[in-house]
């Protein structure tokens, strides 16, 4: 049983990273890009509160509106999910990656 627990653990630990990466990275994203959260909203057909939690860690978006948030930005799901970019990183998500390194 302890050995479960500290899986669960380290589980629990990896998707507080996703979750932190995620709601910086749409964050910047979509003030870099001069958007307010109601127009996200809108694009995305939630309510601005949702997009809201999204950006505040406190909810974990959907693979629909992941897929969705990386058309409109021009990066990949897997940016957008903080997973080890490539060398085929695009000039975008080099450059989103540089801000987030400076917080």
């Amino acid at each position: 049983m302890r050995g479960y627990y500290l899986k669960s653990r380290n589980i629990d630990k990896l998707h507080a990273q996703i979750a932190t990466s995620v709601k910086q990275r749409i964050r910047i994203l979509r003030e870099n890009n001069n958007y307010s959260q109601r127009e996200i909203a809108e694009y995305l057909g939630i309510d601005r509160s949702t997009y809201a939690c999204y950006e505040l860690g406190k909810t974990s978006p959907s693979v629909e509106v992941l897929v969705a948030l990386s058309e409109l930005y021009l990066v990949s799901c897997e940016f957008l999910l903080g997973i080890k970019p490539n060398e085929k990183c695009n000039s975008i998500e080099k450059r989103i990656l540089h801000v987030i390194n400076t917080l």
